[in-house]
């Protein structure tokens, strides 16, 4: 990703998330995902990383179909904070879920490397 600007950058990394997510690719998310990552979800919910692998290896989160439009990504040094929309059809411990929320996602450089480390919903009404 070396000639990427940091925004692009960003952009390509958060469609590798959530394809990711989609394929239930815990080699990839592992890879991508910061030590100190905070993933709230959209009932308040939240998991540290390995709480966060551990239930997408073991089936708790399924990801049929992920809609992720980026309004807007913003760089600060070695922080990058993205806003946007996340609507998805999930199945979440046996239970099927429409999400339809906005998010924040917050990634930052370390050793190098862009990691993904605070997502955080909201959800919209229907």
């Amino acid at each position: 990703m070396d000639n990427l600007t940091p925004e692009n950058e960003i952009r390509t990394l958060e469609d590798r998330r959530y394809k990711a997510m989609l394929g239930g690719d815990i080699v990839t998310l592992s890879d991508i995902l910061s030590d100190d990552l905070i993933y709230s979800h959209s009932r308040g919910e939240r998991d540290n990383k390995a709480d966060y692998i551990r239930k997408v290896k073991e089936g708790i989160f399924r990801y049929v179909e992920i809609s992720h439009p980026i309004d807007r990504i913003a760089i600060f040094g070695d922080s990058a904070v993205v806003w946007g929309r996340m609507m998805a059809h999930a199945i979440v411990a046996e239970e099927t879920k429409e999400l339809n929320n906005a998010f924040l996602a917050v990634w930052v450089k370390q050793s190098g490397r862009w990691r993904f480390v605070a997502y955080q919903p909201t959800p919209l009404p229907a």
